[in-house]
């Protein structure tokens, strides 16, 4: 796939938000939003998504949205 740009990330929020777009959020992440949230549910509290670095790493539904992307 093309690269997921930040800029769009609202987008597959908003698709989540609206049952009737709920097909937008599955073209782009390939799961729906109710196993997105599973999938963000069951690692969102995992350490590798934390660091003690003055450098701060992106949300964990940030990192979850670009992989699934990515691997789709």
């Amino acid at each position: 796939p093309s690269m997921l740009k930040a800029g769009s990330l609202h987008l597959i929020w908003e698709y989540a938000q609206n049952p009737a777009h709920h097909s937008c959020f599955i073209n782009v992440l390939c799961v729906s939003p109710e196993v997105f949230q599973v999938i963000l549910d069951l690692v969102e509290d995992h350490p590798v998504f934390y660091n003690n670095s003055n450098n701060a790493q992106v949300p964990v539904q940030i990192q979850l949205t670009v992989t699934l992307y990515r691997m789709a």
